[in-house]
């Protein structure tokens, strides 16, 4: 997720922004996976909901193995992924923005140890 109207990249092409943050994500995290012999598709997205090259490409496949699997058309899974994920970025944008409406569990309470003084809560410490 990247914001493409930030003031660094404000007046740069909002697709090429988004093709640089693959790059850079491409760099960091290929080489584990290779050496996991996994491979690594980089998903990135605009704060608006634009998809990079390689995101768009990660979703038509990704819709056309899901119309195989379950005898549906192709162009509706890929509506079907689209707005998927598009409701997806709404949701984590909208938990950068405003946090978690769960609330915290309290943690457990440890009688003894080391680890006491971190698992007691605030009230229980003071």
């Amino acid at each position: 997720m990247t914001d493409t109207e930030c003031r660094t990249t404000r007046n740069q092409d909002p697709a090429k922004v988004l093709n640089k943050c693959e790059k850079l994500k491409k760099a960091k995290h290929l080489a584990p996976c290779l050496e996991r012999r996994r491979d690594f598709t980089p998903l990135v997205y605009s704060v608006d909901g634009m998809a990079g090259r390689e995101t768009r490409q990660a979703e038509r496949q990704l819709a056309s193995r899901l119309a195989h699997k379950w005898n549906k058309e192709y162009s509706y899974m890929v509506a079907y992924v689209r707005a998927r994920m598009a409701l997806a970025v709404v949701r984590s944008n909208s938990l950068l923005m405003r946090g978690s409406r769960k609330r915290r569990a309290q943690r457990p309470l440890i009688d003894e140890g080391a680890a006491m003084l971190g698992w007691q809560t605030w009230r229980e410490r003071y």
